[in-house]
């Protein structure tokens, strides 16, 4: 591969033409000295756990059951759709509530103390009956029956919501998991946050001036593409973006041009199997016990600007804490360089692809 952008492998500021949020990235600051030596390795999980909520023959200890597909193997079932017993928001049991626009940081008038309900739904998808059953070891037919139950629920969801759809897997403790059983959340919102709506801004405002999706330019709008891509093939691509918020970040961005994910194709949902699987597995040799949120991106069921969002997955690694810095600034160091965390996934997944998992 060629030389970095910028042709400067100094720290340098780089900015998210989607987010529009900005990043540090400074790759002197890998080799920073850390007290304490390596990380213990995190213990054996058993296939199943006796005080564990979501695993088969503790359903006491659920708030119900929503939905579940049938198992295979002699499992029980397949996946399993729950309430969260503890739910961020409030559980709206009565008529849908009028939609809400939270403000952004730059809305004005500014009014101090100002508070409203948090409404919606609040649920947890489990990925299988296995305790011990994480992304990177199912098979490529089971991550795809998972992206399928996704799929259904943020139907559902958009059915009766009119807000913003989170869909979130949080995986190991640094990310904000609590349990170790795998498993999904999904938060209905009857609110657009401020995030959402600044997605929404960028978009509209790329499709206003250029006439075209802005994802959808994305190989021909952001320096250095083809060096950050790692996965090229059927109908999604895989790459590391230009200004991530962390080391060896990745993004899952489908060819089609499909503001929301709940519209992507059976095809589709078997191609994010497929390339979720190669990803996670890639970052995994990186680090066996790696922990990373991974979250699906969306356009808002009554979004105006709807026509010009483009829904997408994100992979970010939990390698690093946010700090002082990140706090103060919303700036997040990012200590490699995306090209050069790009071309070490791409190793990693030439490897498994010559068969070297060993």
């Amino acid at each position: 591969m060629g030389k970095a952008p910028l042709g400067d492998e100094g720290g340098h500021l780089r900015q998210n033409v989607v987010t529009g949020r900005w990043a540090l990235v400074a790759p002197g600051r890998e080799g920073r000295p850390v007290d304490g030596g390596p990380s213990e390795p995190r213990p054996s999980i058993p296939d199943r756990h006796p005080d564990c909520p979501f695993c088969p023959g503790n359903e006491e200890q659920l708030w119900g059951i929503l939905a579940e597909t049938p198992g295979a193997g002699g499992e029980p079932w397949g996946t399993r759709v729950v309430p969260n017993r503890f739910p961020a928001i409030t559980t709206m049991d009565s008529e849908r509530a009028p939609l809400s626009l939270l403000p952004t940081a730059l809305d004005l008038p500014v009014i101090a103390g100002v508070g409203r309900p948090a409404v919606g739904r609040h649920e947890v998808i489990v990925e299988s009956p296995r305790h011990d059953r994480d992304l990177s070891g199912m098979s490529t037919a089971e991550i795809e029956g998972l992206i399928h139950v996704y799929r259904e629920r943020f139907r559902v969801h958009r059915s009766e919501h009119g807000g913003a759809i989170v869909l979130f897997r949080n995986r190991g403790r640094p990310a904000g998991a609590s349990l170790h059983h795998p498993h999904t959340q999904l938060v209905a919102m009857e609110t657009v946050p401020p995030r959402f709506r600044t997605r929404a801004r960028r978009a509209a405002d790329w499709y206003a001036r250029h006439g075209s999706c802005l994802m959808c330019d994305l190989p021909g709008a952001e320096p250095g593409w083809e060096e950050r891509v790692i996965h090229d093939e059927g109908d999604l691509l895989a790459f590391v973006p230009w200004a991530p918020e962390a080391s060896l970040e990745v993004w899952i961005l489908p060819r089609r041009h499909v503001p929301e994910f709940g519209d992507i194709s059976a095809e589709e949902v078997s191609e994010l199997g497929r390339t979720l699987r190669r990803v996670l597995t890639a970052l995994s040799r990186e680090d066996p016990d790696h922990s990373y949120n991974m979250i699906i991106h969306s356009a808002s069921a009554d979004s105006e600007e709807g026509h010009a969002n483009h829904w997408f997955a994100r992979i970010v690694p939990r390698s690093s804490r946010i700090a002082g810095f990140e706090l103060a600034t919303g700036v997040h160091i990012v200590p490699t360089l995306p090209e050069s965390d790009a071309s070490r996934l791409r190793m990693n997944l030439a490897a498994l692809d010559a068969g070297m998992e060993g």
